[in-house]
């Protein structure tokens, strides 16, 4: 796999989309007892020539301990089976 800055001569297009969510308030942290605020990451690989979805795959990380760490490693450790192969 060969990253490109020009799309024009890639064959697959990668999409990833992050969110983090608020620090938890109060009553979360007292009641839930959350102390990390959520992580969500989702990833889309399409083939550019054929628009197919090749491989997605999402994350919803509910108190992450490591914040977007523990999320972007779920992410790889995901994509790395498919990349592998």
């Amino acid at each position: 796999m060969v990253v490109l800055l020009d799309k024009g001569k890639a064959d697959f297009l990668i999409t990833v989309t992050l969110e983090h969510g608020k620090e938890p308030g109060f009553a979360q942290t007292w009641i839930m007892n959350k102390r990390q605020r959520s992580e969500d990451a989702s990833v889309l690989i399409v083939n550019i020539k054929t628009s197919a979805v090749v491989w997605g795959y999402s994350v919803h990380k509910y108190s992450a301990r490591h914040g977007a760490q523990s999320t972007a490693e779920a992410v790889a450790k995901h994509l790395k089976d498919v990349v592998g192969k």
